[in-house]
C-alpha cells in the first residue's frame, strides 16, 4: 500500500507493506478499537522514504535498519531492546544497555560504561582532537592491550595529569619521571625519575607499610626546613593509626649523614652502636673500617684501616693499619697492646701491657693493686719480677699504693733492681734522693745520697757566668750544710726578693730564723706604714723582739736598747764619803737594767755604754780632802781613779760638776758612783743617765 501525504486515516487494515511518501503522522492509526500511538502496530516493514513523525513509542521488534541517513532525530525515546549495531555487516558493534549501563561489544553491562571484546585483542577507549590527530597513534587511549594488562597511551609528547579535590596531585611527564605534588622539577644533572614535594607539616616523600598483623613501616620525607635533605622514619601500628613515629636517619642537603641523629654536623654521625661482621670461620680474618684519601676517586686499596680480625668464635683482636696494610697497632684479645709489633711473648701473659716497639712498656696487673706503668726496656714477668728486655739501661715512670715513683737502673740483663731517686708519696709530699727511708718530712724533701755523687741538694743558676743559687748538705748525711747565692751583675737587679701586695697598713714580709724547738731566733720585717701606701719600716728582731729599726725618712731607733735617765729627790741632801750618789726616780728606764734602789745600773750584754753624771761638790772644812766622786764598775775604780772633782775652797761653796764617759762592759757589769773625799750634795737637777752605744 502506498500512502502519500497521509494525513488522516479512520480505519485501515494493513495486510502488506505500506509505503509512506511524505508525513506520516500515527495519531489517528488504529488497530481494532484503539489509536495505533496507543496499542501500537505491529508492521512487518515499515519503509519511510520521507519523515516519519511518531508522536508515542515506536518499538521495533526486529531490526531497524538505516540506509543512506545522514541525521537522526528523536523527539522522544528511542528503545533498542536487542542493542544497536553500528558499522558494515560483519564488522559492525553492538551497543546495548540494561539498567547498570551501556555495554559496547557486550549485552550485560557491568558498570555505567562497559567495553568488551569477544577475543583476547586489545580493548582501549580513543580520544582525539584536531590538535591531536585522528589516527590510532595519535590523542590517547584507555583500555587493556592483548597481555590484558591496564593501560594507558598518550601518543603526543605531553603530560598525564591526576587531580583531586580540584587540584593537580600527581603528573606523569613526557620524559617519563612522576611527579607527586608538584607539576614542574627542573633539577639538572642525575635526578630521579619520582618526584614528590610537600611543605611543613606535610612533607614530600615516600611510604611502604607492612600490611599484616600488628603492621608497621616506614617512610622517606623531606627535611622539614629551609635547604632540604632526606628524612627516614620507622614506625608501628596500621596506616591511620601509626604509633612510634621515629626518625632514624637524615641526610642533609651538604651530604652529611645522621643515623639516630637530627643534626649531624659531620659526613657520618651515629647514635647507638655501630656493629660491623664478616661471615668467615678462618683465623686472622675480619671486617674494618677502611680509609682512603686521594685524587681521582676510589679504588680497592685503602690509605688506612681499623679492622677486627678473628681468632675464634668468641674472640677477636683489633688491627690498626695506615700506609696502605702496614699494621702499626694492635690491641690483643687478652688486652695487651702492641705498637709496631705484631704479638708479644709469653712472658707478659699474666699481665697487661703496652708494647711499642718491643722496648717501651706500659702495664697494670690484671687485679686491683699493683705496679702500674710505663717502662723502658723493662717488663713485669709472670712470677711478678721486673726484667730487661735487652741489655741495656732502664727507666720507669708509675705508681703503686698512692706513690707515684721515677726509677731507674743501670744497664744490664735480667733482674732489675730499682733506684728511686724521686717520689711523689701518698701524703703529696715530693721526696728527691732515697733518704729518710723513703719518707718525705716536707712538701718537697730533697736528699742527696752517694748514688747521686754530689752533696748539692739544688741548683738553680748558670754556673758559666756564676750566677746560681746552690743549696748543700752534707754528704749521705741529711745534714743541711749551706745554701748559696751568687751574684754576677750590675747590683741592679735583685737576688732575693720578698712581696706581700695587701694594702692594708701593717702588713709586709719577713725572713725569720728558727733554732731549738722551732723557737724564734731572729727575724727581718718589714712593714707598711699606712694603708695603700708602699712606705715602711723594717725591723731587726732577736728571740725577745725588734732591738733596732728604721723607718721610711730613714731615722734609726732602737727600741729596746739598754737606756736610763734617773734623778735626785727635790730637796737638797748632803753626802759623805763611802756614799752612793742616789737618783732614785727615773724619766725612762728600758729594759729596767738601772735599780733605782741601790742607784746602780747593770749591763744586760757586752758591749760600749755611754754615761753621764751631775752632782754638787760641797767642800767642808771638817772633811779631809777636796769633794770627789769615783766611777766604780764592780765596785772599783775604772782607771786611773776617773771621778768627779769639786772645789778645794770653801769660799767656793756648791759647784755643780758633770762628767761623760764610755765604758766597755761585760755583761752583768755594775756601774755607779760613789763619793770617795769629803761630801757631795744633790738635789732635783741633778741627774745619772747612761744607754749602749754598741
Amino acid at each position: 500500500m502506498a500512502l502519500s501525504n497521509l494525513t488522516k486515516v479512520q480505519t485501515v487494515g494493513i495486510g502488506s507493506n505500506i509505503e509512506v511518501v511524505g508525513v506520516v503522522t500515527t495519531g489517528q492509526f488504529k488497530s481494532g478499537t484503539s489509536n495505533l500511538h496507543s496499542t501500537g502496530v505491529e508492521l512487518t516493514n515499515l519503509n519511510v522514504s520521507g519523515i516519519a513523525t511518531i508522536g508515542g513509542n515506536l518499538s521495533v521488534g526486529g531490526v531497524l535498519t538505516y540506509e543512506d541517513v545522514t541525521n537522526i532525530d528523536s523527539i522522544g525515546i528511542i528503545t533498542a531492546r536487542s542493542g544497536i549495531r553500528i558499522g558494515a555487516t560483519g564488522a559492525n558493534t553492538l551497543i546495548n544497555g540494561n539498567a547498570t549501563g551501556i555495554g559496547i561489544g557486550t549485552n550485560s553491562p557491568k558498570l555505567s560504561l562497559h567495553l568488551h571484546q569477544e577475543n583476547s585483542n586489545a580493548t582501549f577507549a580513543h580520544f582525539t582532537n584536531t590538535t591531536t590527530g585522528v589516527n590510532a597513534n595519535q590523542g590517547v587511549s584507555f583500555g587493556l592491550d592483548s597481555n590484558e594488562d591496564a593501560t594507558i597511551y598518550h601518543y603526543g609528547s605531553n603530560n598525564i595529569r591526576f587531580a583531586t579535590g580540584g587540584t593537580e596531585k600527581v603528573r606523569i611527564t613526557s620524559g617519563g619521571r612522576l611527579l607527586v605534588g608538584t607539576s614542574t622539577s627542573n633539577i639538572s644533572g642525575s635526578y630521579s625519575a619520582v618526584v614528590s614535594t610537600g611543605a611543613a607539616g606535610n612533607n614530600g616523600g615516600f611510604q611502604a607499610h607492612y600490611n599484616a598483623g600488628a603492621g608497621g613501616g616506614g617512610s622517606v620525607t623531606t627535611v622539614n626546613a629551609a635547604g632540604g635533605g632526606l628524612d627516614f622514619w620507622t614506625y608501628t601500628g596500621n596506616l591511620g593509626s601509626e604509633a612510634n613515629y621515629n626518625q632514624r636517619l637524615r641526610i642533609t642537603s651538604d651530604g652529611k649523614v645522621g643515623i639516630n641523629r637530627t643534626d649531624p654536623k659531620h659526613a657520618l654521625e651515629v647514635g647507638g652502636n655501630v656493629y660491623i661482621t664478616a661471615n668467615t670461620s678462618t683465623a686472622n680474618e675480619g671486617a674494618g673500617l677502611l680509609f682512603q684519601a686521594k685524587t681521582g676517586g676510589f679504588n680497592t686499596t685503602s690509605n688506612a684501616a681499623i679492622k677486627g680480625l678473628r681468632v675464634n668464635d668468641t674472640s677477636a683482636y683489633l688491627v690498626f693499619e695506615t700506609g696502605g696494610t702496614t699494621e702499626r697497632l694492635r690491641i690483643t684479645s687478652d688486652g695487651n697492646i702492641n705498637v709496631n709489633s705484631d704479638g708479644v711473648s709469653s712472658p707478659y701473659s699474666s699481665f697487661r701491657h703496652l708494647s711499642i716497639n718491643n722496648n717501651l712498656f706500659l702495664n697494670a696487673n690484671n687485679n686491683a693493686g699493683g705496679f702500674a706503668g710505663m717502662q723502658n726496656n723493662a717488663y713485669l714477668n709472670s712470677s711478678g719480677s721486673w726484667v730487661r728486655v735487652n741489655n741495656d739501661h732502664t727507666t720507669s715512670i708509675g705508681t703503686d699504693d698512692g706513690v707515684f715513683y721515677f726509677r731507674n737502673a743501670g744497664a744490664g740483663t735480667g733482674a732489675i733492681s730499682w733506684n728511686m731517686p724521686v717520689k711523689i708519696m701518698a701524703s703529696n709530699r715530693i721526696n728527691i734522693g732515697e733518704g729518710n727511708s723513703g719518707s718525705a718530712l716536707g712538701a718537697v724533701h730533697i736528699n742527696t745520697s752517694t748514688v747521686m755523687g754530689t752533696n748539692t741538694a739544688l741548683w738553680i743558676g748558670d754556673n758559666t757566668n756564676k750566677r746560681y743559687l746552690a743549696i748543700n748538705q752534707v754528704n749521705n748525711n741529711e745534714q743541711f750544710s749551706e745554701m748559696k747565692l751568687q751574684y754576677n751583675d750590675n747590683g741592679t737587679n735583685s737576688v732575693l726578693k720578698l712581696s706581700n701586695p695587701i694594702s692594708l697598713a701593717g702588713y709586709g714580709t719577713a725572713i725569720l730564723w728558727q733554732g731549738y724547738n722551732d723557737g724564734q731566733q731572729g727575724m727581718i720585717l718589714c712593714q707598711s706604714e699606712g694603708a695603700n701606701n708602699a712606705a715602711a719600716t723594717m725591723y731587726l728582731n732577736s728571740s725577745s723582739g725588734t732591738f733596732l729599726q728604721g723607718n721610711s725618712s730613714r731615722h734609726v731607733t732602737t727600741p729596746q736598747q739598754p737606756a736610763f735617765l734617773a734623778y735626785h729627790y727635790g730637796h737638797d741632801i748632803n753626802y759623805g764619803v763611802g756614799s752612793t750618789l742616789p737618783y732614785p726616780f727615773t724619766v725612762f728606764n728600758t729594759g729596767n737594767h738601772y735599780n733605782t734602789s741601790n742607784s746602780t745600773f747593770t749591763a744586760p750584754t757586752a758591749g760600749r755604754y755611754l754615761f753621764s753624771v751631775n752632782a754638787n761638790g760641797n767642800y767642808t772644812s771638817g772633811a779631809g780632802g777636796i769633794p770627789r766622786a769615783y766611777w766604780k764598775i764592780n765596785g772599783s775604780n775604772v782607771g786611773n781613779s776617773i771621778h768627779l772633782r769639786g772645789s778645794d775652797a770653801t769660799h767656793d761653796g756648791l759647784e755643780q760638776r758633770s762628767q761623760t764617759v764610755i765604758f766597755n762592759l761585760s755583761a752583768n757589769d755594775t756601774v755607779k758612783v760613789v763619793v770617795g773625799q769629803n761630801q757631795w750634795d744633790l738635789f732635783g737637777a741633778n741627774s745619772f743617765t747612761g744607754y749602749l752605744i754598741g
